[in-house]
């Protein structure tokens, strides 16, 4: 059997793009191509896990500008049920943008040769971001880190679906108290079973893991280390009781959570 993982068709050099997973395939969408003057894309790719084929999925030739997301990158990507979300990020200029589009993904024919799709605006979040990450805890979607001084959090929740419609009706946003620490693109940690979420934040000479509790609504520092350089990156649970994170420079693999978690792993 062939391995072998195809080309993909991103750009050389894309970054600061947004992915997610939704319904067995990778959705990824926008980025920018120069290192020079970061120019915007607003392409949408998708990667089918049981083809293992890239498709990218083209706008509906009546689609008019406001029925597809403008060119970003450095935005925040999230998944409820079947729809995708992209929220804020940085576009043409550098400018910062206030709005949140969503997709339903079951809306695509990914059989078809040529695949298109028509986003639709949703509520705009009360604050811009950019090199934020989103955590979806109980069908609720949490924005988290950058933005203005580094220290973003607020919480979408979508509304209820109504009747056949593809999409649920316009939910509401909620700003939260900021974090004591700063996050840029912060690796975060998503405890399965859990009503936490842990991210890592940076102070002036170490990292910090600091978990969320979505009951108490309380932040706590949990565990200190001095790698500095895991900023920008990601993370995943290895299993309950271990996590690994990775950033631009480095990577780290955390032990013993489940006992610094308690009784909330398993709630």
């Amino acid at each position: 059997m062939d391995e072998s993982v195809p080309s993909s068709p991103l750009p050389w050099q894309l970054k600061e793009t947004t992915a997610v997973l939704v319904g067995g395939c990778a959705y990824v969408f926008g980025g920018c191509s120069s290192h020079v003057n970061y120019h915007a894309r607003d392409n949408l790719w998708v990667y089918r896990l049981d083809t293992q084929q890239w498709m990218e999925i083209q706008k509906e030739s009546s689609t008019k500008q406001e029925s597809w997301p403008t060119a970003r990158y450095s935005a925040a990507v999230f998944a409820i049920d079947s729809v995708l979300y992209v929220v804020g990020g940085v576009g043409v200029d550098c400018a910062h943008l206030p709005d949140m589009w969503a997709l339903d993904t079951t809306s695509l024919d990914l059989d078809s040769g040529c695949v298109r799709a028509r986003w639709t605006r949703m509520t705009d979040p009360p604050q811009k971001n950019n090199a934020s990450v989103a955590v979806v805890l109980h069908n609720r979607a949490h924005i988290l880190g950058g933005g203005e001084h580094d220290t973003l959090h607020m919480v979408y929740t979508p509304g209820e679906r109504v009747g056949g419609t593809s999409l649920p009706a316009q939910g509401t946003w909620e700003c939260l108290s900021p974090p004591a620490f700063r996050a840029y693109g912060p690796p975060t940690l998503h405890f399965d079973g859990s009503r936490r979420v842990g991210i890592l934040g940076v102070d002036t000479d170490t990292v910090t893991l600091n978990t969320y509790d979505t009951v108490s609504g309380e932040w706590s520092e949990t565990r200190t280390t001095s790698a500095k350089t895991l900023v920008w990156g990601s993370g995943c649970m290895l299993d309950e009781d271990t996590g690994l994170v990775h950033g631009r420079n480095g990577s780290l693999v955390l032990t013993g959570l489940e006992d610094i978690l308690g009784d909330s792993m398993h709630e």
